[in-house]
């Protein structure tokens, strides 16, 4: 839907093996979200409550282990006051998480399924055994086009995002033009009184 288009940081990649929690992720691995980032405890409680209140018991009899993917409406679940508790089973009771995550995907637990910020390889143990782990990303960082575009597709990525980063300025300048234009229009047909 519009929101989830609009809130790439409402998505996360949860992994569960043999029935339990075992980490989860968020789904675009190379944004920083300075918001996820400051409530990431908040959030990863949020969906470890989601899973065992509507998620566990409905897949339990068909799936053992898997990879599904939350929405997490940022607005819902962040905008409620943290409590002062460490138990995590009253905390999820008195929560209403339901309203605010949706299960979007569920996905084959494969080394081909993407792991977001794990690995297949060296998170082998935690994505299998736990604790359960949300990551995030930490901090800013300067992605190059080459680290995730195929080499050949390179210039054109680069060429498009030099096109768009002209047309805006192209945009602003017009808009420039077009008020200064609009207050010199003004200032001109204004009669001027001596005094």
């Amino acid at each position: 839907d519009e929101w989830a288009c609009a809130h790439p940081e409402a998505e996360f990649r949860c992994f569960v093996h043999k029935g339990h929690l075992t980490a989860a992720t968020q789904y675009f691995s190379s944004c920083y979200f300075p918001e996820l980032h400051a409530r990431r405890v908040e959030t990863a409680e949020k969906i470890a409550c989601f899973f065992e209140k509507k998620v566990k018991e409905k897949l339990a009899d068909t799936y053992d282990s898997y990879v599904i993917d939350f929405l997490v409406d940022m607005g819902s679940a962040w905008n409620k006051a943290a409590r002062s508790t460490t138990d995590a089973k009253k905390k999820c009771a008195q929560e209403r998480t339901e309203e605010s995550i949706r299960v979007i995907e569920l996905n084959t637990y494969e080394s081909y399924t993407g792991s977001g910020l794990f690995s297949w390889r060296q998170d082998r143990q935690l994505l299998m055994q736990g604790p359960y782990e949300l990551r995030v990303v930490e901090k800013p960082t300067r992605v190059k086009v080459e680290d995730v575009v195929a080499k050949k597709w390179v210039p054109f990525v680069e060429n498009y995002v030099r096109n768009r980063k002209n047309l805006a300025l192209q945009q602003s300048l017009m808009f420039l033009i077009a008020g200064a234009t609009l207050f010199l229009k003004f200032v001109y047909s204004v009669p001027h009184h001596p005094s």
